[in-house]
């Protein structure tokens, strides 16, 4: 089987499927140089747009988002956060209550950051542990954490407090 006919559509439906897929992917990534994460995750939350559970046609926007990422690259450190954005969409259409996170790690004088959805408190749609390595900023919806606030200082000492805070730069600031 080729790649065309592996990703690719079969059938006018899931070219209805690719086109939708390909309207929130590229608007995203349009718009999102231009508005706050919050109102995007708001925006793609919105609860009077649903579809009927149907895990297959979520299947099948997970293989044909790949693909479209796989073509349109555009960070050669990943696009992690215009995928989680994207899969958070979708997933919430279809019923799977899904939590979208933001985290960051001090690598030398800057912060790298990830994006990744959760299910449950579990990872999803990663290769490797997300939470083994950063250390969440940001989660949308908002989760009710564990941690006692003395949990979340600890949380916050040990990861920042190898690096000054005023040596940390924004990556996009260097």
């Amino acid at each position: 089987m080729t790649l065309w006919n592996k990703h690719w559509p079969h059938s006018l439906a899931e070219v209805g499927v690719l086109v939708h897929l390909s309207l929130i992917f590229f608007g995203l990534r349009m718009l999102l140089p231009h508005i706050r994460l919050d109102r995007a995750l708001r925006w793609l939350h919105s609860p009077d747009r649903s579809f009927p559970h149907n895990p297959e046609r979520f299947a099948l926007i997970q293989r044909y988002f790949h693909a479209l990422l796989w073509r349109f690259r555009t960070n050669p450190k990943g696009d992690c956060l215009i995928r989680s954005l994207v899969l958070f969409y979708f997933a919430r259409q279809h019923g799977t209550p899904v939590y979208f996170h933001c985290g960051v790690v001090p690598v030398g004088q800057v912060l790298d950051g990830h994006a990744w959805l959760s299910l449950e408190g579990k990872p999803i749609f990663e290769k490797e542990d997300p939470y083994a390595r950063y250390t969440v900023t940001y989660s949308f919806p908002n989760q009710q954490t564990d941690l006692s606030e003395s949990q979340k200082a600890e949380v916050f000492t040990r990861t920042y407090s190898s690096t000054p805070n005023e040596s940390l730069q924004h990556p996009l600031e260097i």
